[in-house]
């Protein structure tokens, strides 16, 4: 996620975390609905509830 903030990215894993993918659909930004076909939907839970180290990633 190339230009936010630390704390920005902390606030969207928590609220992802709490809300699941409701929170990935903007509700201040107009415009049509968001839409995920079901494997995009699994890969993109599977992305987002492996951990970093799982993906290669240096960091925890």
């Amino acid at each position: 996620m190339v230009g936010l903030s630390e704390d920005w990215v902390r606030t969207l894993i928590h609220e992802f975390n709490h809300h699941g993918f409701k929170m990935l659909k903007p509700h201040w930004v107009p415009g049509g609905n968001w839409k995920f076909t079901p494997q995009q939907k699994d890969e993109l839970e599977a992305l987002a509830t492996s951990r970093p180290r799982d993906l290669g990633l240096p960091y925890a």
